[in-house]
């Protein structure tokens, strides 16, 4: 038995499921080879994207209260999202750098809050090449981002502050902790999405949001089978030509998405060169 599809998704991934959900949504026909597991992470937050999405499926009942956090510092204990407005806590915490720090971070905030609009905005995140660069600096320009090219390190504009070393501490430690890489690698452009989308109005529920888009996908006459019967995946040169199931029936597609790196090994060294 032969059966044709536009997509198929092999694997699980929260990524995979809004694109199966988005894909059925559209009138694609849509198999995913699915895991079965439920998809939670520990660290969850809202976007302009995220809200979007939930608008377009009837889900805002995921949107919950923005997840509350403490920045500790040999110097400081700061708690992100409390009861009491941050300004406060931050002139309590930090006498000399308060108002500066509310500064630092009500501008990565607004920042950031345009950056994701212009991205909305333009579709996707910039593609490599002249045009797709083209395109979203249209968009910033118009947002009123300027032409800057948004990779000026975030360590200059730390230094420009001239911060106390306890000030110092706290922002050295929030922005490691938001990115979980050293702050040093970071622009001033990751800075301030990665800030914005920690001082958004709502959180998300991660299990919420996957039980929505479980409901929706079935809701679109979307397919799924588990990743258990799946016998192989063909491959000639650098795509993939088909995937087999264990009963014996073969499915090909426009289009196949790779939704979690599990299941990388079962491709051919040339297609996992090529990027799939």
């Amino acid at each position: 038995m032969h059966s044709h599809y536009d997509a198929i998704i092999i694997g699980d991934s929260l990524a995979g499921r809004i694109a199966g959900t988005q894909l059925t949504r559209s009138g694609c026909r849509v198999l995913t080879l699915e895991e079965g597991l439920a998809i939670s992470p520990a660290w969850f937050t809202s976007s302009l994207q995220l809200e979007n999405l939930l608008d377009q499926l009837s889900g805002r009942s995921c949107l919950t209260t923005p997840p509350t956090f403490q920045v500790i510092t040999p110097s400081a204990r700061v708690e992100i999202c409390s009861r009491h407005p941050l300004e406060e806590v931050l002139l309590r915490e930090f006498p000399e750098d308060g108002h500066t720090l509310f500064e630092l971070l009500t501008s990565l905030q607004k920042r950031g809050e345009t950056l994701e609009k212009a991205l909305f905005e333009s579709g996707r995140v910039p593609l490599k090449g002249l045009g797709g660069e083209l395109r979203y600096r249209w968009r910033a320009l118009r947002n009123g981002l300027g032409l800057a090219s948004g990779k000026k390190p975030f360590t200059g504009l730390l230094q420009s502050l001239s911060l106390t070393p306890a000030g110092n501490e706290f922002t050295q430690a929030l922005f490691t902790g938001l990115s979980l890489t050293p702050y040093e690698q970071l622009s001033i452009t990751e800075a301030a999405l990665l800030w914005s989308s920690h001082a958004r109005e709502h959180g998300a529920s991660a299990s919420g949001l996957d039980t929505l888009l479980r409901q929706r996908y079935e809701q679109f006459h979307g397919q799924s089978e588990p990743l258990e019967n799946l016998r192989q995946i063909d491959t000639t040169a650098q795509q993939v030509k088909q995937v087999v199931l264990k009963n014996g029936s073969s499915c090909t597609a426009d289009a196949y998405l790779i939704a979690s790196t599990g299941q990388l090994p079962a491709l051919s060294p040339q297609v996992n060169q090529a990027g799939l």
